[in-house]
């Protein structure tokens, strides 16, 4: 699956060659720059060894225990294991690190749950409902209409046109959450499409495609 820098860039490229189709109504320590991360998933497209993949998964653990350590002095060691690539097990979890997504939900404890509560914009509702069955129809967690996987994705797309109305949604959104939802719950996974969509990619799901 894709690292964090080629989600951001496929978003980039959705949201440029779609932006019709976007269905709009008339601390830098806490992030790592996606520069930094180009070829985080090289190599996994090929077999990687067990035993290379097991001591991978043992060093990332150690650095996501102690992250804040390694980020603050070994900076440079987090971007070299980027580069060698992420371990599958462990992608979820680092995305959210990678991005600061972490340090959001943190400083936003129980906002998710207020946006999921809360009914959501009927014009954005009815659009973004329309486009699920779009995203990933042959993977097993969206092949289901009303399924769990669905559910899961309207409820981060939704709650990310509450948490930005004058954004609201655009469909290029739709598989990146999709995507991240296949490695982290929906919490998680839409604290890191905000930091997709404020951090790296500022503006490209605004009308007129500021950024």
């Amino acid at each position: 699956m894709a690292s964090v820098q080629v989600l951001c860039l496929r978003a980039r490229f959705l949201h440029v060659q779609g932006r019709d189709d976007c269905q709009r109504p008339a601390s830098s320590r806490d992030r790592i720059p996606l520069s930094e991360l180009q070829g985080s998933d090289r190599g996994h497209a090929e077999e990687v060894p067990i035993e290379v993949l097991r001591q991978r998964e043992a060093k990332w653990l150690e650095m996501l225990n102690s992250w804040d350590k390694w980020m603050a002095k070994k900076h440079k060691k987090v971007k070299e294991r980027c580069q060698k690539g992420i371990p599958p097990s462990l992608r979820g979890r680092t995305w959210l690190y990678l991005t600061g997504g972490k340090v959001k939900r943190e400083q936003n404890q129980g906002k998710f749950q207020e946006l999921d509560d809360e009914p959501g914009d009927p014009k954005w509702v009815d659009i973004i409902e329309r486009d699920l069955h779009r995203q990933f129809p042959f993977h097993e967690m969206f092949a289901a209409r009303g399924g769990h996987g669905q559910q899961d994705l309207f409820r981060v797309l939704k709650a990310y046109t509450l948490h930005r109305p004058e954004e609201g949604y655009c469909q290029a959104q739709a598989p990146i959450a999709a995507v991240l939802l296949m490695h982290m719950p929906a919490e998680d996974a839409f604290w890191v499409l905000v930091q997709i969509c404020e951090k790296y990619l500022p503006g490209y799901y605004s009308t007129g495609l500021v950024g």
